[in-house]
């Protein structure tokens, strides 16, 4: 009998997942594990590129309709709202309401920038490796990913959590 771990089954109805990185110390991984909207499946990727692509893929053949994935960017002093990934010199634009997110942030009193620089490592190919994966099978899901600053930061990371926990419930 093949029986399945239990983090790779869908919930019933999920429609939206959302993904962050594994490490006691990432900030990332306190964000999805204080998400707590219906619907939501979370996912950890492991710190390695060919790793987390497999996992991203693995989750996104259950056809979520959203998709936020967020990373850990040191330097950042806000949430970072990244618009596009790039691979190779190619780059996939964002299909994600990022004006209803922005409204949100606003609403709430965060700050924010928008990016066109998702970086150059693991949050970049998580991002591209997503996007290319809906693209290339035609998935009717809409995929952001989000830079947020590191645990060391004063960032209030649980307000966040609530912000998307909103703004999540909101969309489905």
């Amino acid at each position: 009998m093949n029986i399945q771990k239990v983090q790779n089954i869908p919930s019933p109805r999920a429609k939206i997942l959302v993904v962050g990185f594994k490490g006691k110390n990432n900030s990332s991984r306190v964000l999805v594990e204080n998400i707590n909207a219906e619907k939501t499946d979370k996912l950890l990727l492991t710190n390695s590129f060919l790793t987390s692509e497999k996992e991203l893929e693995n989750k996104l053949s259950h056809r979520y309709s959203y998709v936020i994935a967020i990373g850990q960017k040191p330097d950042a002093k806000n949430v970072v709202i990244e618009k596009q990934a790039t691979k190779n010199g190619k780059s996939l634009k964002t299909n994600f309401p990022i004006a209803k997110l922005a409204e949100a942030f606003m609403a709430s009193g965060f700050d924010f920038s928008f990016s066109e620089n998702a970086g150059n490592y693991l949050c970049n190919n998580a991002y591209y490796a997503g996007l290319n994966y809906i693209k290339t099978n035609d998935l009717q899901t809409e995929k952001l990913f989000l830079h947020v600053p590191s645990k060391k930061s004063n960032f209030d990371f649980f307000g966040l959590a609530a912000v998307l926990d909103e703004f999540l419930r909101a969309i489905i």
